[in-house]
């Protein structure tokens, strides 16, 4: 039979123990990420101390029975006197710490903390000899027999006769006797039917006595103990040693016992209470940030379609513009047709005037800016009309799905979460409050427009196109300055001048036209540039008032995916460990 040293006392409790802490640490992990109450922190941290909690094994016996032996054997470790002398001897408490020392609690008591890894899962009570018991030793011996997850009677093979241990097994009351088992140590020294022969005597002495047999262990700790460390045949020493069954009562009967399963059980049921509570705030949230999500989207389809409309607006303006540049535009066409005609023509070319040219210009500049500027402040009016609504709808949208009204979808255990939503959102709100004033828009929109288009100074397109008529006219005119304008030569020289620049009205028109048409559509593309890069300074200022929320959802999403994705864990995990208790 292969034997297993490292297998621990209590092995399969001791995993299953671990495992519920490991779960435990992860809830506590998983409360911290969720902001969970103070009380539930508290609880989860009372749980995971409580669940530490050493087995307590207290070992009895007369002095020279071989308890020492016996605790070196079940642990592996030379950590308890073999050499105790009874005049001297106190109750020894052994436990973990980080280096070895002894507090001398009293002068009974003696807690002894060592360095030894199994002590962090067990305490071990090793009393002063039975027979040396005096009413103070008893006392303190008492105290922790209660609590005792195992007591051991160690006797002696050499010498089982004494009376002193049964004495202190009357003592105790009769619910604690479950947990006594009997060891009879030192059978290396005897024969296997002079061990039998004790052994059926222990058996018969503890009916008589107690009215119950207890399990008897017959064990040679010394060759156990050399099996599981220095021994030379390690295989045949713990054979001899006889002390496996002793090891598989101990794990069976600590591993299974009501008190400490209970408290298990227990603390999974307190944690499964937990975890439930979190995974129902997680998955609140989740479900409150989704419905979030998904109204900013329609909210954010809903501004994309009042952009559209804008948009459209903005159309309809540029048509506006472009009938009032016409108009203006066939207007001075007509003057400059009746300037071109036969009379007027001999009159330019005899005065050689283009002081006429100067006023024209003046006039289609005058007219052309005075029909775009009233256009625009129509178009402004409308406009400025159209963006206080949006503002308008805006805010109806978010009060309705993320105002008062809405937080009454929130849970008992979205407190926190609603509280960072509510705050944000009135920010939110006041924010929006103030935007919707009317002085704010028209704020608002001369700041737009302010610097990009000053319609006072905007080129509508009058100059340059009277410019270029200017450059055409003149050029026509200038064709007769090389006759000589005296007498008959000046009557036929001014005839000839009229004549070719009637003739090429029609080439002067045309350059006008063609002059205006450019304008006109520069003009356009101008006004409309300016506009667009207004609303969309607008819009981009519109949808940075609800961004947070979107930032907000994003973040909260993130935060709680992984927090369900533990939740599902811990479920799993506890289910399996409910199963196994």
């Amino acid at each position: 039979m292969a034997i297993d040293y490292k297998t621990p006392i209590a092995n399969e409790y001791l995993e299953l123990r671990a495992e519920l802490g490991t779960a435990l640490f992860a809830l506590s992990t998983l409360a911290n990420a969720t902001h969970a109450s103070t009380d539930i922190l508290r609880t989860l941290q009372n749980l995971q101390t409580g669940l530490k909690e050493p087995f307590l094994f207290v070992v009895a016996g007369e002095v020279k029975a071989g308890k020492s032996s016996l605790l070196n054997a079940l642990f592996g470790k030379d950590f308890c006197r073999v050499d105790v002398l009874p005049a001297t001897d106190r109750v020894n408490v052994f436990k973990y710490g980080e280096e070895a020392h002894d507090v001398a609690v009293s002068s009974s008591l003696v807690e002894r903390y060592q360095p030894v890894n199994f002590l962090k899962d067990f305490n071990i009570v090793d009393t002063p000899g039975t027979n040396t018991i005096v009413a103070d030793h008893q006392a303190i011996t008492e105290q922790f027999v209660p609590q005792a997850d195992l007591i051991v009677f160690v006797f002696s093979v050499v010498n089982p006769w004494g009376a002193s241990a049964w004495q202190f097994l009357d003592l105790l009351q009769k619910r604690w006797l479950k947990n006594v088992i009997f060891v009879l140590q030192q059978i290396d020294l005897r024969d296997d039917s002079e061990v039998d022969a004790v052994v059926q005597h222990l058996r018969q002495t503890a009916m008589t006595r107690c009215g119950q047999a207890f399990p008897i262990f017959p064990v040679a700790a010394k060759k156990a103990f050399l099996s599981k460390t220095s021994g030379v045949d390690k295989q045949k020493l713990w054979q001899e040693s006889r002390f496996e069954p002793l090891e598989n009562y101990i794990n069976e009967a600590v591993g299974t016992a009501e008190a400490r399963r209970s408290k298990l059980k227990s603390v999974a049921q307190t944690a499964q209470v937990i975890l439930k509570e979190l995974a129902e705030k997680a998955r609140d949230s989740q479900r409150i940030i989704a419905a979030d999500r998904e109204q900013l989207g329609r909210l954010g389809a809903m501004l994309a379609n009042m952009r559209q409309r804008t948009d459209l607006q903005i159309q309809g303006f540029l048509r506006g513009v472009d009938t009032a540049y016409a108009r203006v535009e066939e207007k001075g066409e007509q003057t400059l047709r009746a300037k071109l005609k036969l009379w007027p023509s001999i009159q330019l070319v005899f005065r050689r005037d283009t002081q006429w040219l100067v006023e024209f210009q003046r006039d289609l500049e005058t007219s052309l800016r005075a029909a775009v500027t009233k256009q625009m402040e129509h178009a402004l009016g409308l406009l400025e009309s159209e963006l206080k609504n949006v503002w308008t709808v805006l805010h109806d949208s978010l009060q309705a799905n993320f105002g008062a009204e809405a937080r009454q979808q929130f849970g008992p255990g979205t407190a926190d979460f609603a509280e960072q939503r509510g705050r944000l959102f009135e920010r939110i709100d006041v924010a929006m409050l103030e935007n919707m004033a009317d002085d704010k828009v028209e704020s608002l929109l001369h700041e737009l427009f302010a610097e990009q288009a000053a319609w006072a100074r905007v080129p509508v397109g009058g100059a340059v196109a009277a410019g270029g008529l200017l450059a055409a006219v003149a050029a026509h005119i200038a064709t007769v300055a090389v006759f000589d304008i005296t007498g008959t030569a000046a009557v036929a020289t001014m005839l000839l001048g009229a004549w070719l620049v009637v003739g090429k009205a029609g080439r002067v028109v045309d350059a006008y036209r063609k002059q205006m048409a450019a304008k006109r559509e520069e003009l356009s593309r101008s006004i409309e540039d300016l506009i667009r890069q207004a609303i969309d300074i607008f819009y981009q200022k519109l949808g940075q008032v609800y961004q947070p929320l979107e930032v907000f959802s994003h973040v909260q999403e993130e935060r709680y995916r992984p927090v369900l994705g533990q939740a599902e864990n811990l479920e799993k995990a506890f289910g399996k460990i409910a199963t196994q208790l």
